[in-house]
């Protein structure tokens, strides 16, 4: 008897009505949604079923995306004096400051193109961020897909407390009118 996902409150019957408990457990927090893992009898089956079968789905989707985004950087040059296709930033319009991602797309244009001075320039606090968000991904996606267990990093409060003030002290120094951070001003 295969397992399938079993809405919050309901129980897996068989077709004469009896009982069954799950047969698998999540743990804490359980499956996505609330939903827990019941008999096939049910009949049950879709979106949150495939979910936990096919555990390489969100991992390959959000790579699926990064490529995207990157395909879509690749394709429009944020570089150029052409204007963006989305149009210009409303924070920046608004009150003529840079905003927090302000200078983020150009970043990865450099980036890609092998210009990691021009990158800084652009979005350092992003660019210093980048080997964060692509180990973290690695780690999840290979115990997600494999069940590879790759040391993660377990940064405290006090780190993301640091990491946090930094870059709202990052976001006013871009933003101040005089040398030396006229340089990260987008």
């Amino acid at each position: 008897m295969a397992d399938v996902l079993v809405r919050p409150g309901e129980s897996a019957t068989d077709g004469d009505g009896h009982s069954h408990q799950p047969a698998l457990s999540y743990g804490i927090g359980g499956p996505p949604w609330g939903w827990r893992l019941g008999s096939t009898v049910t009949g049950r089956r879709g979106l949150p079923a495939l979910m936990v079968r096919h555990s390489w789905l969100a991992p390959m989707a959000v790579l699926f995306c990064m490529l995207a985004s990157v395909g879509w950087v690749l394709s429009h040059d944020p570089a150029d004096t052409q204007p963006d296709p989305f149009g210009q930033c409303l924070f920046r319009s608004l009150t003529g400051l840079d905003c927090p991602g302000c200078g983020g797309t150009r970043m990865v244009w450099y980036l890609l193109h092998g210009q990691i001075v021009q990158a800084a320039r652009f979005h350092l606090f992003a660019l210093v961020s980048i080997p964060i968000v692509v180990y973290a991904y690695v780690a999840w996606a290979a115990k997600r897909m494999f069940g590879w267990r790759i040391p993660t990093w377990r940064p405290g409060n006090r780190f993301w407390i640091g990491f946090a003030v930094v870059g709202i002290l990052y976001l006013v120094v871009r933003n101040l009118p005089f040398e030396p951070f006229l340089y990260f001003r987008v």
